[in-house]
């Protein structure tokens, strides 16, 4: 089955099986099968409460630029085969 990985402003990692599941104002930056969570989970920052996924560097940047930056490095780094990424338009930014 198809999933989405995507992100919101503050790094959190969600998925979604299909586009109209994902909320607006995020950031979807891998799509795959079944294997996509767990690709995700060993690339991701893991949180605190050992649940949550995080993007590296997201939560820490204090502009929407740094965010950016953030996630650019990230993503080349760990899904270099995925080369595009989306941005649901909507409030939150990323």
């Amino acid at each position: 089955m198809r999933k989405l990985a995507f992100c919101d402003r503050r790094g959190v990692i969600e998925f979604a099986d299909c586009l109209d599941n994902v909320p607006l104002g995020v950031m979807v930056f891998a799509d795959g099968d079944d294997e996509l969570m767990q690709k995700v989970r060993v690339r991701a920052r893991h949180a605190y409460d050992g649940e949550t996924l995080l993007v590296p560097g997201i939560p820490e940047a204090d502009s929407e630029e740094e965010a950016l930056v953030a996630f650019r490095q990230w993503h080349r780094w760990a899904f270099p085969d995925q080369g595009m990424f989306l941005h649901v338009d909507g409030k939150a930014g990323l």
